[in-house]
């Protein structure tokens, strides 16, 4: 009798949500807690099958359950929506088990609103995070993505279990496994940066925080950083060609005084020794030895000349009607020397004539870039192959449809597969540390853009760059 009436008690009195149901679906006993939190009156809760008063989205839930407690299981959980009086629902967390000897399903409800409103508020600021949010269990296996996580990886919750390494490259996957750790034992937080190139696609390049969430767990932050990292690249691009525009403005105001100052000798020296041949025609020796020396000092004049043209800046220059044939021999009368220096064979293919349109300086620049990289090119491979063997530069120009390609090969030992990709990146550089910025290609490539042309990597075992210009009739 006692303890009758301390259950009563107990049942009347318990702010949680005590309730007996039939196996039909009906309330059949309620404590008074029910009315207090949903407004309704025990009548009202007992006149129709109890899922009518739960929310549409869980009532497929809510009927699976019931069915499930029906069969004779022992005890179940679940959390749903009750509907109160006045049109608001509550969430309630539910803890049954069915009495076969009674066949009455006895259970208890718990108003966890207030957590799931929480639950739902991490949930939403998680989502609205940039970045991708994993939380992995310590055995290792995904719990938790958040959208812009699920969007990355493609990848959707189904309540299956998933490798959570396996959703990123395999080169990073020991660096992982070590943080993970890490973050476990230590209870801190670790990050590194990775970045990773798709066959086909751009360079993406990633930071990863790892974050102990607890003793199990540990949250993943993986923000793509390629906008900031390019823009930052960008930044120091433009800081860097600045410099070198300023450092070529120097250089051409300097070369044009020494040219200026070298001419007008040169040029008397030239009409001396024109002057001394003809006195000195009896004497076939002298008089080629005086003809060598007039050469000789012919070509500094042209080679003074063409330093006087590349030296001014013709940026602002319209565009104008420019010999491939000049352009090319110009060009090289800054580099001949070097390659004979570097006993290069140079093979020059400009049988036919053609004419392009663009400045003369900057299609000097541009070529002679590429000229100077052939030539290192060369010079490392025969530093590094003790093979005897012809080594050699070809310049020719062709061609196509109406464009004029100007290319430069060389017999070194080519641009290896992984890198041609990147060979235009800024910054990026195939040479040894020191001995190149990684901005010369990018910048050759800007110029050539920047007079309607372009500048390729073309598919060949050799390595051959083309300038591509629009051809002028």
């Amino acid at each position: 009798m006692i303890i009758d009436k301390f259950q009563d008690k107990f049942f009347s009195l318990s702010k949680d949500l005590f309730v007996i149901a039939s196996k039909e679906g009906y309330f059949v006993e309620l404590s008074a807690s029910w009315q207090e939190l949903l407004g309704w009156t025990d009548e009202e809760l007992k006149s129709k099958p109890f899922i009518e008063f739960t929310h549409p989205d869980d009532r497929q839930l809510t009927a699976e359950t019931l069915s499930t407690i029906s069969q004779g299981l022992v005890h179940t959980e679940i959390t749903n929506r009750y509907l109160t009086k006045d049109g608001k629902y509550v969430y309630l967390y539910w803890s049954s088990y069915l009495d076969q000897t009674e066949n009455l399903i006895y259970a208890i409800a718990r108003d966890v609103t207030q957590r799931e409103q929480l639950r739902k508020a991490v949930t939403a600021c998680t989502q609205s995070i940039p970045d991708q949010l994993l939380v992995l269990g310590k055995d290792g296996f995904l719990q938790y993505l958040n959208i812009d996580g699920i969007e990355h990886f493609s990848y959707r919750l189904q309540g299956k279990k998933t490798y959570w390494s396996n959703h990123f490259p395999e080169m990073i996957k020991e660096s992982l496994f070590s943080h993970f750790e890490m973050a476990l034992q230590q209870q801190r937080t670790f990050s590194f940066s990775y970045e990773h190139t798709e066959i086909g696609e751009e360079t993406q390049y990633y930071q990863i925080r790892l974050s102990p969430l607890d003793e199990n767990h540990v949250i993943i932050w993986l923000r793509n950083k390629t906008h900031d990292i390019l823009a930052q690249m960008a930044l120091e691009e433009q800081k860097l060609k600045s410099i070198q525009m300023a450092k070529m403005s120097s250089l051409g105001q300097m070369a044009a005084g020494i040219a200026h100052e070298m001419n007008t000798p040169l040029t008397l020296m030239v009409g001396h020794l024109s002057l001394l041949s003809k006195k000195l025609e009896k004497n076939p020796g002298v008089k080629n030895n005086l003809q060598d020396m007039e050469a000789a000092i012919e070509r500094t004049i042209k080679i003074v000349k063409a330093l006087r043209n590349f030296s001014f800046d013709d940026s602002e220059e319209p565009l104008s009607k420019i010999s491939v044939v000049e352009l090319i021999d110009e060009t090289l009368s800054f580099c001949r020397e070097r390659i004979s220096f570097s006993k290069l064979k140079l093979v020059v293919e400009t049988d036919q004539e053609f004419f392009v349109f663009g400045r003369p300086i900057e299609l000097s620049q541009v070529l002679l870039n590429i000229i100077n990289n052939a030539i290192d090119a060369v010079k490392l491979q025969s530093e590094t192959d003790l093979n005897e063997q012809e080594n050699w530069i070809r310049i020719r120009s062709q061609k196509k449809g109406e464009t004029i390609l100007i290319e430069v090969s060389d017999s070194g030992a080519g641009i290896e597969p992984r890198h041609r990709d990147n060979i235009f990146t800024p910054f990026f550089t195939t040479k040894k540390k020191g001995e190149g910025t990684g901005l010369g290609l990018s910048l050759s490539r800007d110029l050539a853009r920047g007079l309607g042309g372009d500048l390729v990597l073309l598919p060949y075992e050799k390595t051959t760059f083309a300038l591509i210009l629009n051809q002028a009739h």
